[in-house]
């Protein structure tokens, strides 16, 4: 689980901007998890802010330093994907770091990084609870290796760390190079975290995996008897009258290929129908393709990036799906951006205002800063929502007459 992320000089984040899940006052709720003896995580963080803020922004930084961490580069000579500078500061290094617990064991990780190399990286790690490095990492010169150092405590051998200084490029990080070595014995600390980050951080709005279809994924929940038996609880509480879904590849189209689609069983009193999915409304598909996000959160340890998630779903269904995430998981975090303002009059959401950033970008910088909603100041009896509604809080778009001139 994320502890905290900051970045700085990245698409319209020009300064330092900091999203932090550590539960204010450390208060047990449903909304947090206790990863260590002092330490409670919020398991989401909603972002509001008007169109071009920003607040979309912040997801693809966090994506792009999974990503870092993840792919490595086979050619020395490609450029770095995720460098995506500020406009006005073309050239500059972009920062990022990111501070995470895996299986209760805390990681900090930051990484300076441009177009083409990168610059600098450390990686501490608490196996005890006391701060050890893991490796740290800087840039000497485009023809020369990088100055690689591994801590004592990461308990690798001289052979392997060999292999990983002779095959991290300039342009990837350490461990990425993971991905791409085959090594003759253990690194565990180094495998058990490059696992973790290729299973459990997913990228934007990633509903189901890369090329698989909307029938591709549905086949496969209906080939697993326990996620078809909760897909089948959640479509009950959604109120969708599906009663049961089967995949299908048996209509033959008229140059002999088979179809495949899912069937959904409906019914009308004592009578049973099948409706394809080009027959159920958006909403269900969508509503389809979060619960299987869901029970990968309710059973698993994962964190997802949304942006604008309440997408062609009803206000109170999206809530729903807030609430069955909240109070069924224990390992898992979303991170939003949403425009959905109407959370901010919720209970839930008011009552706990750590789980609220704020993303507005200045009219004469142009950068996009965040400020989490506990940090106004606001008095706790006054109203989050009507806050935010007023202008208090900003984070909203200036808008002029609607009435529009001739001229």
């Amino acid at each position: 689980m994320i502890r905290e992320f900051w970045v700085e000089n990245f698409y319209s984040i020009k300064d330092k901007q900091i999203l932090n899940f550590e539960a204010r006052n450390n208060s047990a709720s449903f909304a947090s998890i206790k990863v260590d003896d002092k330490v409670r995580l919020n398991k989401i963080a909603i972002l509001y802010g008007a169109n071009a803020s920003g607040k979309s922004n912040m997801l693809y930084a966090l994506q792009a330093i999974f990503a870092l961490l993840r792919f490595p580069e086979i050619n020395r000579e490609r450029k770095i994907a995720h460098y995506r500078p500020f406009a006005l500061a073309a050239g500059e290094a972009t920062n990022m770091g990111l501070s995470f617990y895996i299986n209760s064991v805390r990681y900090d990780y930051e990484i300076s990084y441009n177009e083409s190399y990168i610059l600098k990286e450390v990686l501490y790690f608490y196996p005890k609870g006391y701060k050890a490095l893991l490796y740290s990492r800087k840039f000497v010169s485009e023809t020369s290796a990088a100055d690689i150092v591994f801590g004592t405590n990461a308990e690798i051998k001289k052979k392997a760390e060999g292999i990983f200084i002779s095959n991290t490029l300039n342009n990837h990080t350490v461990l990425s190079t993971y991905a791409k070595v085959a090594f003759d014995e253990e690194v565990k600390v180094m495998s058990d975290l490059f696992n973790w980050i290729t299973a459990s951080t997913h990228g934007i709005n990633e509903y189901h995996d890369p090329g698989e279809t909307f029938a591709d994924m549905m086949r496969k929940v209906g080939e697993d008897p326990k996620m078809k038996s909760f897909f089948l609880q959640m479509i009950k509480k959604a109120d969708f009258n599906i009663i049961d879904f089967h995949y299908e590849d048996s209509v033959l189209l008229q140059n002999g290929k088979k179809t495949k689609d899912i069937l959904f069983t409906s019914s009308a009193g004592e009578y049973r129908f099948d409706l394809k999915t080009s027959s159920q409304s958006s909403g269900t598909i969508a509503f389809l393709e979060k619960t299987r996000l869901l029970y990968d959160m309710v059973n698993g340890n994962n964190v997802f990036l949304f942006d604008e998630p309440e997408n062609d779903l009803h206000y109170d269904l999206f809530l729903f799906y807030l609430n069955a995430f909240l109070y069924n998981s224990d390992k898992s975090q979303m991170i939003i951006a949403s425009h959905l303002t109407s959370l901010l009059a919720e209970d839930m959401i008011n009552e706990q205002r750590d789980l609220i950033y704020f993303v507005e970008k200045d009219i004469v910088t142009a950068t996009s800063s965040c400020k989490r909603a506990d940090k106004y100041g606001l008095h706790k009896n006054q109203s989050l929502y009507n806050a935010y509604k007023i202008g208090k809080l900003g984070a909203k778009p200036a808008l002029g007459s609607p009435f529009i001139l001739n001229e």
